[in-house]
């Protein structure tokens, strides 16, 4: 490999870490949808990954609208869902 290749293959491989380790969810927010799942008869409805992954990450969860890693919308409107919103909603 030639060292033009290293080096563009090493800024790729930097911007891809740099790029995860600022997509992660702010924890509270996290921490807020998955109640919010939890409190709902038919959480289902809402598509979104039972693994727990980032909402605000790559892909992005169905609903969840994200302004950097704080989720800024929730848009679930006409989904039909039943049940009840987390306190600190």
């Amino acid at each position: 490999m030639v060292a033009a290749e290293k080096k563009r293959l090493g800024l790729a491989l930097f911007l891809c870490i740099v790029t995860l380790a600022f997509s992660v969810t702010d924890p509270g927010d996290l921490a807020i949808l998955n109640q919010f799942r939890d409190g709902l008869k038919n959480p289902q409805l809402l598509n979104w990954p039972a693994n727990g992954n980032d909402p605000c990450g790559t892909p992005n969860w169905p609903h969840v609208f994200c302004s950097g890693n704080r989720v800024s919308q929730i848009q679930v409107r006409g989904l039909g869902l039943k049940g009840t919103l987390p306190q600190n909603f």
